[in-house]
C-alpha cells in the first residue's frame, strides 16, 4: 500500500494534485507541477483533510483522508484532473456530427429564434465608371420554432475504496463513460434536427422537391451523383443557383460501408459520417459548414466546450467523493440550401 502522508505541505500537495492525476492516467502534461510526480490519491485526500482541520494527536490517517474526501477542495481537484479525459471522450464519440456541423453561440438557456442568412445580396458586383459601391443585404430566414440549450448532468461517485487503493485509471473510466454519454445524446439531438425539422418562417418545410434538396432513391452511384448536382443547382432566396459542392455524406449505420465503397471507387473527396439513430437507408449530403452552415450545435456564449467537470458538495453520508459532469447542448437546422436528404426511410 502506498504511503498516506507526503513530505510536502498540504498546500503544496493540493497545488500539484491536478497534474499528478493527469500523469497517473497517462495524459501528457507540458509543464507539470514539480511536486506532481508520484503523488497518490491517498496523499491528496490526506492533504485535503489536513487543510480542513489539522490532524489531532493519534488521529488515524484514514480519518483524516475521510475528512478530505468530502471536502470541496478535494472534489475540485478531481474535477480539474479528470476534465481533459472527459472532454476527449466526448470529442471522440461526437466526431461524426462535429465534422459536418457549425457552432452557434447563445447567451443563455432561454428559447431563442435561430436565424440563417442567404448571402445572395452580398455578391460582389462589377464597379461602373463612377466606382459607386452598392450596399448589400443578407436575406434572413428564421426557424419557425424556438430552440434552446438543454443541460444534462451526472454526479460521478469516486468511491473511498478507489481513492484508498489509488486507482486513478479505474476512476478515469467513469469519467470517460460520461463523456461518451454526452456525445451520444448530442448525436441524437442532431438526428432529431435532421429528421424532424420545423418549417422556416415562410411556413414551408425545410425539405421538399421544390427546394431541390430531396433525392428519393436508395444510396447508389447514380443517387449520389443526383445529390451532388442538386447541391449545385439549389435555388437561393433570389433564385440563383447556389453552386455548392458536397463535402460530407451522413448515413445511417447500415449504409456506411456502401458509402465508403462508392466514394473510394469514384475517387471523390467526401467525408463520411454516421449517425447511429438515423432511420434505416437514410443518407444526407452537406456542403462545407464553413461556407454554408446547415446543422447548428448550440453552445453557451464564451464557452470553448460543452462539457464542464465541476466540484460538487459531497454529503457526509456518501462513502467517497462526488464530482459533477455537466453538458449544455442543443441542435437545429438553419436553412434549406447546402443539404440534400436522400433515401427512402423504412
Amino acid at each position: 500500500m502506498t504511503e498516506t502522508k507526503s513530505t510536502f505541505t498540504p498546500g503544496a500537495v493540493m497545488a500539484a494534485a491536478p497534474d499528478a492525476i493527469r500523469q497517473a492516467i497517462g495524459e501528457h502534461v507540458d509543464y507539470p507541477h514539480p511536486l506532481a510526480d508520484g503523488l497518490t490519491l491517498r496523499q491528496i485526500a490526506y492533504a485535503a483533510g489536513s487543510r480542513v482541520r489539522p490532524p489531532s494527536e493519534n488521529e488515524l490517517d484514514i480519518s483524516v483522508m475521510g475528512r478530505g474526501m468530502i471536502s470541496s477542495e478535494f472534489s475540485a481537484v478531481l474535477a480539474d484532473g479528470y476534465t481533459k479525459i472527459t472532454r476527449a471522450s466526448y470529442d471522440s464519440h461526437a466526431a461524426d456530427h462535429l465534422n459536418f456541423s457549425a457552432v452557434m453561440e447563445v447567451s443563455d438557456f432561454k428559447p431563442v429564434e435561430m436565424v440563417s442568412l442567404d448571402d445572395d445580396g452580398l455578391e460582389l458586383e462589377k464597379l461602373g465608371e463612377n466606382g459607386r459601391v452598392t450596399r448589400g443585404f443578407a436575406f434572413m430566414a428564421s426557424v419557425n420554432q424556438s430552440v434552446r440549450l438543454t443541460t444534462y448532468a451526472k454526479a460521478v461517485l469516486v468511491s473511498r475504496q478507489a481513492i484508498v487503493n489509488d486507482q486513478a485509471s479505474a476512476i478515469a473510466q467513469s469519467f470517460t463513460a460520461v463523456g461518451v454519454s454526452a456525445g451520444r445524446i448530442e448525436s441524437r439531438l442532431v438526428t432529431a434536427a435532421l429528421e424532424n425539422p420545423p418549417p422556416l418562417s415562410d411556413g414551408l418545410p425545410i425539405f421538399g422537391p421544390e427546394h431541390v434538396n430531396v433525392i428519393e432513391q436508395p444510396l447508389s452511384g447514380a443517387a449520389l451523383g443526383s445529390g451532388m448536382a442538386a447541391l449545385r443547382t439549389q435555388p437561393t432566396a433570389t433564385g440563383q443557383r447556389s453552386g455548392l459542392s458536397a463535402t460530407h455524406i451522413v448515413t445511417s449505420p447500415e449504409l456506411e460501408f456502401e458509402a465508403r465503397r462508392l466514394i473510394r471507387d469514384a475517387g471523390l473527396d467526401l467525408r463520411v459520417s454516421v449517425l447511429a439513430d438515423l432511420p434505416a437507408h437514410r443518407w444526407y449530403l452537406l456542403a462545407d459548414p464553413v461556407a454554408c452552415p446547415v446543422v447548428a450545435l448550440l453552445r453557451l456564449y464564451g464557452t470553448r466546450h460543452p462539457i464542464r467537470v465541476e466540484q460538487r458538495k459531497t454529503p457526509a453520508e456518501v462513502d467517497g467523493t462526488l464530482v459533477q459532469v455537466t453538458a449544455d447542448m442543443g441542435a437545429c437546422i438553419l436553412r434549406r440550401t447546402g443539404i440534400v436528404r436522400g433515401g427512402i426511410a423504412a
